[in-house]
């Protein structure tokens, strides 16, 4: 390889066989090395006499191979580098012609010009616009707010209690779907008794919500006493409390030894009566305030006693009573008032007249019903402008529910008799009671329960809540 060489250098022409063995590149081109390298690469146009020295790389290493000459000039030749170019001055910039263009047929682009920037992309014209002035309502109105779509769970993951009990619960077992039950609920329902379904539509009509919009004022009275009266309302207050879920009150404004506190249980009775409530009625800014004062019962109802000392009941006016009335509406939707006998006294006229709904209770004899009819006729005429208050535009009868109460048994002629003489005065309203010895010793023993009671007097004490129910306003 050594032959090979040595025989290729002597080839060459231009080199010194005296500098072949280890001679350094200089930096600058010798002068018997010109004319080659002027016809590879062109003339130099400067003397490499003047050109500042060129850095000399160190030399190689020994144990590194060292690179033979003829390498480096046959990689010149296969890629020569061009020659730098001087600047040149840039072109005057040619106008086109005006030329005949037509109509449908865009302008041809002008010709490159050297020297200058690459043209942009051709970009669509926007449409031009009929009016650019908006109205400055619709531009500075807040834009809608945007209403996240909610995620919903996948059916298939969630859990729910379908999975568990693919069939109703009834009475605490699963019954099973299919036509034997179908066919089961049909005769169960065309063999139920009648008094079974009324009493399942009044249920329902009693549990329907009702907009109360401010407390209802129901006054209970009568012409003579004995008839049930305190009866009457302390069921209407249990009937509006426990079905309707409406905070219901029962006053006790008899003057004469009220017994409504008596129909509460002992253990939840309040010692206090209303007198002491006016005394510290200033005091009373909340329900829990309040407490100490009512006897709360199982329904929900509250009751308010009477003063047990009818000289202290006698010195609470019209004026009393309205301040009282007033701080109680704060706290209850429906306040029932049981007055005490007779209607013309002044306390019993003002709070007839300032009540939305009156019940006059009577009982099935021919003297009682006398003095209840005559106290009709009394309220229809003398009262100016009506009972009722401020809901005066409305006839008596719309307000006035007329109870019969402790009736006989439904085929007798004494019942006929008052109910028609009661539907000659165009009472709205009536409902009967029947009289019944198992709700009298629940009463006197203050173990009342609704659901305890036979049907029949459960249809006549929900029809009587009902009555009151439905002209709450």
């Amino acid at each position: 390889m050594t032959s090979r060489m040595t025989d290729e250098h002597h080839d060459l022409p231009g080199i010194d066989p005296a500098t072949r063995g280890g001679e350094q590149d200089t930096g600058f081109c010798p002068p018997h090395r010109r004319p080659e390298l002027e016809r590879l690469y062109g003339a130099d146009p400067g003397d490499p006499d003047d050109a500042p020295p060129v850095a000399v790389p160190p030399p190689p290493a020994e144990d590194a191979p060292r690179r033979p000459l003829f390498s480096r000039r046959r990689a010149a030749e296969a890629e020569p580098e061009p020659a730098p170019l001087a600047p040149a001055a840039p072109a005057p910039a040619i106008e086109p012609e005006p030329a005949d263009l037509d109509d449908d047929e865009p302008p041809a682009p002008p010709p490159p010009v050297a020297g200058a920037p690459w043209p942009e992309p051709d970009q669509p014209e926007p449409e031009p616009v009929e009016d650019e002035r908006e109205d400055a309502e619709s531009v500075l109105a807040p834009l809608p707010p945007r209403t996240p779509t909610p995620i919903e769970p996948d059916p298939e993951d969630s859990f729910r209690r379908a999975q568990v009990y693919a069939n109703p619960v009834q009475r605490g077992r699963e019954v099973a779907n299919g036509p034997l039950r179908a066919m089961g609920e049909w005769l169960s329902d065309l063999f139920r008794p009648r008094g079974a379904k009324a009493e399942e539509l009044l249920d329902r009509q009693l549990r329907a919500p009702r907009a109360v919009a401010r407390t209802n004022l129901v006054v209970s009275l009568s012409p003579k006493g004995g008839v049930g009266k305190t009866t009457c309302t302390f069921l209407i207050g249990n009937l509006l409390a426990s079905h309707p879920n409406l905070r219901t009150l029962v006053v006790d404004a008899n003057p004469q030894w009220g017994t409504l506190a008596s129909l509460a249980p002992d253990s939840v009775r309040s010692p206090l009566s209303l007198s002491d409530l006016l005394a510290n009625l200033e005091d009373i800014d909340s329900a829990t305030g309040l407490r100490p004062y009512v006897s709360p019962l199982a329904t929900g109802c509250h009751l308010l006693a009477a003063p047990t000392d009818p000289q202290i009941m006698a010195r609470i006016g019209p004026d009393d009573y309205t301040r009282l009335l007033r701080a109680l509406a704060r706290f209850y939707e429906v306040i029932l008032l049981d007055l005490g006998t007779g209607v013309v006294d002044p306390l019993a006229e003002g709070l007839i007249g300032a009540a939305d709904q009156a019940l006059l209770v009577t009982t099935p004899e021919f003297v009682t019903t006398e003095k209840a009819l005559g106290v009709v006729g009394y309220l229809g005429t003398q009262r100016d402008p009506g009972l009722g208050g401020e809901y005066s535009a409305a006839p008596p009868e719309q307000v006035l529910t007329v109870v019969l109460n402790k009736a006989p048994r439904e085929g007798s002629g004494d019942r006929q008799q008052i109910e028609a003489a009661f539907r000659r005065q165009r009472i709205g309203k009536s409902v009967i009671v029947p009289h019944d010895d198992r709700l009298r010793v629940m009463l006197d023993s203050a173990t009342y329960q609704l659901d305890e009671l036979p049907r029949k007097t459960r249809l006549a004490i929900k029809r009587l809540g009902l009555a009151v129910a439905q002209d709450l306003v």
